[in-house]
């Protein structure tokens, strides 16, 4: 994460003592050395006099900011789990509920269908509050929903406590994942067309609607329910099986279309049979905007197949080339007997406290990976940077003051043992630099007639008109493929440049769902 900043900001960051963000020292809500303790709070500033009217404090630190609404109402989140209602003119809190966890977003208002909501997203960051969560997840509120209110999540001890209120009217049901359920062996279909990806038009909304099929047995099938991406599609499909889709034509992309629904289901006048509706719950399909694959040409060379084509949008553009996106952190996170950390993620930042990284959680076996940004404004080489791992509700953090030196601009890897206690010694974090980095880029490939990807022997990224090469192995000779396309992050042992060769090692060993697929077909020579 980077965070932008004034040339007067960044001249005070680089001040001893600097206090950043507004939280003393950067302890996130712990008491500190000095007796102080950070805590959060909301003003009000007459901006015709410069003066403060109203001020209310909250026992830790608010990193979200507060959203207003015309009725004079405002809502805030806080560390402390509580999701805050106020009066703008007054200051005063009118209404809390605790979510359950901290709060480090702004809250979101919205209407649907003359329904209000608020929404926000609770879990925090590993740094907020002694340690956030790693669950994170989105609540929403409306009038009319359920009173039950969560357990606070452990904070350290408030010296005060923070003005409330009974709840008033308004209660948050908690959102739950739909359950989806796929069923094999069947004759159901969910189809979907490609669309090729138009230029990006900043005064647009850049979607259009697409039409999708459902299909049993080759024929309509309407009345059913079928949610893309996660989102149930309003209304069923028609009499010709079809239903609409809003699609984002400016990337590239699948977007899964799943049947979830088939209780009011029916191929022509006829309801479906409890078979049929077993048949055709859980099918899936996909509409995939893709850039267009022209001038395919193929032909034989020295025993491989060497395929040549262009990649353009519908104004005739190559897709942006491929460039380095970060450096990549990796490693193991194991306790202080040497077992391996299940779901513990390590954050990075740099002293200067522009660059912030944040882990995904250890696996079972232990292992994590980030991104790194070891580059800081001070200039420093090697880079110093503060190490913590937050696992659960458990925080371990460098000792005040402490750093660690990163090689500039570069990945690493970095074991880390955790120790029976919260600091992390100094002399336990020792990151040892390695070749590569993290590109993001436009990956080109084929599958074979059975569906499998063909790996090939070589291939060149897009070069800055869309053209690539893919060389494929003598064993795809007169097989019929169908190329695919994937936007996505991945590792590089190696440089990667537009019209560069591309590492072989980032090809994938199956298509995910959400990879623009069946886009073009070319028989190949035999």
């Amino acid at each position: 994460l980077v965070e932008q900043t004034s040339a007067e900001k960044e001249r005070q960051a680089l001040l001893a003592g600097d206090p950043f963000l507004g939280l003393a020292n950067g302890d996130y809500g712990q008491y500190l050395r000095n007796g102080w303790k950070d805590y959060g709070s909301v003003s009000a500033i007459d901006v015709s006099t410069g003066k403060r009217v109203w001020k209310f404090d909250m026992p830790q630190p608010e990193r979200g900011g507060p959203t207003t609404t015309a009725s004079g109402i405002g809502f805030v989140g806080g560390g402390d789990g509580n999701l805050r209602a106020f009066d703008v003119k007054s200051g005063k809190v009118l209404w809390t509920f605790q979510t359950g966890a901290q709060i480090a977003d702004g809250p979101s208002v919205y209407s649907v269908n003359g329904t209000e909501y608020v929404a926000i997203g609770v879990g925090g960051t590993p740094t907020s509050s002694n340690g956030g969560t790693v669950a994170s997840q989105i609540q929403v509120f409306s009038l009319g929903g359920s009173h039950t209110q969560s357990t606070a999540p452990p904070v350290p001890r408030a010296s005060f406590v923070a003005n409330a209120s009974a709840p008033a009217h308004a209660a948050a049901p908690r959102l739950t994942d739909a359950v989806r359920r796929v069923l094999n062996g069947s004759t159901g279909r969910v189809l979907g067309p490609v669309v090729n990806v138009k230029p990006w038009d900043a005064n647009t909304s850049n979607q259009e609607p697409v039409v999708g099929h459902v299909t049993l047995g080759g024929k309509p099938v309407q009345g059913a329910v079928v949610s893309v991406g996660g989102w149930v599609v309003p209304g069923a499909t028609n009499s010709k099986g079809e239903f609409t889709y809003l699609v984002d034509t400016s990337v590239p992309l699948r977007h899964v279309a799943t049947v979830i629904g088939v209780t009011h289901a029916r191929v022509g006048a006829h309801p479906l049979s409890s078979a049929q509706q077993a048949a055709l719950l859980g099918r899936k399909g996909g509409i995939s905007a893709a850039y267009a694959v022209t001038n395919v040409s193929a032909h034989v060379s020295g025993g491989n197949v060497v395929i040549t084509g262009r990649l353009t949008d519908t104004g005739g553009n190559a897709p942006p080339p491929v460039l380095l996106y970060s450096y990549e952190l990796k490693g193991t996170i194991t306790d202080a007997s040497g077992k391996p950390v299940k779901g513990a993620v390590v954050t990075t930042r740099t002293n200067d406290r522009q660059y912030w990284t944040q882990s995904r959680p250890s696996g079972a076996n232990g292992s994590y990976a980030s991104f790194l940004v070891a580059a800081d404004q001070e200039g420093d080489i090697p880079v110093p940077m503060t190490i913590g791992v937050a696992v659960g509700n458990s925080a371990y953090a460098e000792p005040l003051g402490d750093s660690i030196n990163f090689a500039h601009l570069s990945s690493a890897t970095l074991n880390i043992q955790l120790p029976g206690g919260a600091v992390l010694p100094k002399t336990a974090l020792n990151p040892t630099a390695v070749a590569g980095a993290i590109y993001q880029g436009l990956l080109v490939g084929v599958v074979g007639g059975r569906g499998g990807i063909i790996k090939p022997v070589s291939a060149t990224w897009p070069d800055a008109n869309g053209r690539f090469q893919l060389v494929l192995p003598g064993t795809a000779k007169g097989q019929t493929v169908t190329f695919w396309e994937s936007q996505s992050q991945f590792f590089s042992s190696s440089h990667a440049a537009a019209g560069g060769a591309v590492d072989l090692s980032v090809y994938p060993q199956s298509l995910s769902t959400t990879a623009p697929q069946g886009i073009a077909t070319v028989k190949l020579p035999g």
